[in-house]
């Protein structure tokens, strides 16, 4: 838009006074030493726009006086074909300027159609060439009338620019809205930053939008542009004049580099920016970084005030989005370790039940059928009398000991996880031979058997452990992890020295154990399991000398359960 109403404003002056009041060679001249001097001395333009503008302005001149001579010249300013062919004319050098603009625009990447282009200055090029026409005739045929023409153009110029204004004052703060959307949507700070570049870079059309941000250690600097984003460290004397300017400078401020002040030109000669708009970043009151927008696109307006104050309330929203990104990612580092411990018993540090049954899942799912998998279930042995005569905290230190000792004597890629209470769970998931499983459960019971010292006391533990093997002995974690516990309760009971395995022919009612097992919790709960009285009498004469309370419990499926069967299991 500031290319397109630039170049229309230009061409009046050309087809106004050019065309009609001076020869071709003055007209080419005249334009290109006012533009040069206007974009160079007022505008203070970089060598690459200078060039691009003052190439497309001589195309367009070029362009109009061949157009013009082609179709006859405008020999007579008050013949309506004359105001034709200063029309077709100016049309075409007006075409020829928004390709240019067009073209260079493609090249920065912006998505623009051609007919949006011509969409915006369409309408300037009849408007702007009868201006001209008219102010043409009234300096050949009533000179004095000129300024009242003069005044009525300056009016709608300025009409027209209070237009535009309001217009990109309306588009701001649409894009202000989404801008504050996006942010408010960031979760992470590499997210905020990305957001906050983008969008201050259209927000502002500038031609370059960089953060610095400082770490521990350094100052990094992440910027976008046309060629997409970039990141690099930021030399220490850099750093130490945006850490000066801020320690001087506390708002969001405009940077010239034509200004007299020196730590401005500073400043802006660190930012590559011949005019910049900067603003801190900052995080619990202090500055940890800057936030500019470099380099105004267009051909003849920088950043203004308003621009810093649009500017100002963006850097603020990513100051605070930044700010709650990185509260974010701490809360999200404080739900990794609660997870971490969700998943791991606190006490010795091993992962529990649920994460040793998703691993086991997962293992079994790898390795199907075709390899063998076992595993086992380490009970202590006596650790029960330990807990009542020594108190619970004994308890504790004895099981991170072992828990230790288990982690630190296992062999590479077998699993240790603690199920609950003195149970300990064992998963071999690389093809173990029977051999190889029994030697390193020997030595694992070797290596807790050790005495523990707890305060002044020497305590002795010991453990038995039991193995289910698949495929044989099962194909799924629940069928294995009952069988495992089959064959621990054996390896108690004195069978294998402290180190059994599933063994089906013994294990004629360990379906019915499970049952009770599970059915137990929920007989208690639902008074299933009562109290019955039976009194205790003497022979001799018949007399109750008292009572015994004894458990009873019938299930709705299983019947009568003994207590010999329950009363263990509880």
């Amino acid at each position: 838009r500031d290319a397109v109403e630039h170049r229309s404003c230009l061409l009046v002056l050309a087809a106004g006074t050019g065309l009609f009041l001076t020869d071709p060679a003055s007209l080419l001249i005249g334009r290109l030493v006012g533009e040069l001097v206007f974009l160079v001395a007022r505008e203070r333009q970089t060598p690459r726009k200078v060039a691009l503008n003052m190439a497309s302005s001589m195309t367009e001149t070029v362009v109009l006086l061949t157009v013009v001579h082609l179709l006859g010249g405008v020999s007579d300013v008050g013949s309506p074909l004359t105001w034709l062919v200063a029309l077709i004319g100016v049309a075409a050098a007006d075409l020829c300027g928004y390709a240019i603009v067009h073209r260079a625009l493609r090249w920065h990447g912006a998505p623009i159609k051609f007919a949006t282009i011509i969409g915006l200055g369409g309408i300037a090029i009849p408007v702007n060439t009868s201006l001209a026409l008219v102010a043409a005739i009234l300096c050949h045929k009533a000179p004095l009338a000129t300024p009242l023409l003069g005044s009525i153009a300056a009016f709608l110029v300025l009409s027209y620019r209070s237009y535009t204004s309001l217009k990109q004052r309306f588009e701001s703060l649409s894009l202000l809205y989404d801008f504050t959307r996006l942010v408010s949507g960031a979760r992470r700070p590499d997210d905020v930053l990305e957001a906050m570049l983008s969008q201050a870079k259209d927000l502002l059309r500038a031609e370059r939008a960089e953060i610095w941000l400082r770490d521990a250690t350094t100052v990094v600097s992440l910027s976008v542009d046309d060629e997409g984003r970039h990141t690099h460290p930021v030399p220490p004397d850099a750093a130490a004049i945006i850490a000066a300017w801020f320690a001087a400078n506390t708002g969001t401020t405009l940077i010239d580099d034509g200004v007299a002040d020196e730590q401005a030109a500073q400043l802006a000669d660190v930012l590559r920016a011949h005019d910049a708009i900067v603003s801190p970043i900052t995080e619990q009151g202090s500055v940890v970084g800057l936030v500019a927008v470099i380099d105004r696109l267009g051909e003849v307006k920088r950043f203004g005030e308003a621009d810093r104050m649009m500017f100002a309330t963006l850097a603020n929203h990513a100051s605070v989005a930044l700010e709650n990104g990185r509260l974010i990612d701490r809360l999200h580092q404080i739900a990794s370790t609660r997870a971490h411990e969700a998943r791991h018993h606190a006490l010795p540090g091993l992962p529990h039940r649920a994460m040793f049954a998703e691993r086991l899942s997962t293992e079994l799912t790898r390795v199907g059928s075709e390899q063998p998998l076992a595993v086992g279930l380490l009970d202590l042995d006596g650790f029960k009398e330990i807990n009542d005569t020594l108190g619970h905290q004994t308890g504790d230190r004895v099981l991170v000991e072992v828990a230790k000792r288990l982690s630190d004597s296992v062999s590479a890629g077998v699993l240790v996880a603690r199920l609950g209470g003195d149970e300990f769970a064992l998963l071999f998931a690389t093809n173990p031979s029977l051999a190889l499983v029994e030697a390193e459960a020997r030595h694992l019971r070797d290596a807790i058997s050790r005495p523990i010292e707890v305060g002044h006391i020497s305590l002795n533990v010991s453990g038995s452990i039991g193995f289910a093997v698949t495929p044989g002995d099962g194909i799924d974690p629940e069928n294995l992890l009952q069988r495992a516990d089959v064959a621990m309760y054996s390896a108690k009971a004195g069978q294998g020295a402290g180190v059994a395995f599933y063994d089906a022919i013994s294990d004629e009612n360990s379906p019915r154990r499970l049952r009770i097992a599970n059915y137990l919790r929920s007989a208690i709960a639902s008074g299933q399991v009562r109290v019955v009285m039976q009194p205790k009498v003497r022979f001799s004469d018949g007399a109750i000398e008292g009572l015994e309370a004894l458990a009873r419990w019938q299930h709705p499926e299983l019947g009568n359960v003994p207590p010999d069967e329950f009363v263990p299991i509880a």
